[in-house]
């Protein structure tokens, strides 16, 4: 056996463990460490690119690779242009929203669907960047 595994099986056996890691000593990382990460893990976020198509907009929506977590924070914006309006944006004032999320991942960009009350700028080839979390 390689001195590596030796020096190893002293830190194992109960008499020497190495310390748990936490923010200020170096460890190794606990169960409780690997479950947090995990758990932010299911917080991931997504961005994704999007071309809009014939049969998009024919649709009135493309579907999402994720259901977002929460729909007030959907990023979207035109490649090369302009961020737009969320439908479930707060304090929309006078402004008329771009997209709506629907059915958990339907991104909804136009009236032809079952969205209503959009602006309707998104149109076909434009190219959309989502950002969000899921």
């Amino acid at each position: 056996m390689g001195h590596d595994k030796l020096h190893a099986a002293e830190h194992i056996d109960g008499t020497d463990d190495i310390q748990s890691a936490t923010n200020a000593q170096k460890g190794l990382a606990t169960a409780s460490h690997i479950t947090t990460l995990e758990a932010l893990d299911a917080l991931a976020a997504v961005q994704e690119y999007h071309t809009i198509s014939a049969s998009d907009v024919t649709n009135g929506f493309f579907t999402l690779a994720q259901s977002p977590a929460d729909l007030e924070e959907v990023l979207v914006a035109e490649v090369g242009g302009t961020i737009q309006v969320s439908k479930q944006g707060t304090n929309l004032g006078t402004l008329t929203p771009d997209f709506d999320i629907l059915n958990g991942n339907e991104l909804h960009f136009n009236n032809n669907g079952a969205a209503t009350g959009l602006s309707g700028d998104i149109i076909e080839n434009d190219v959309l960047m989502i950002k969000y979390r899921y």
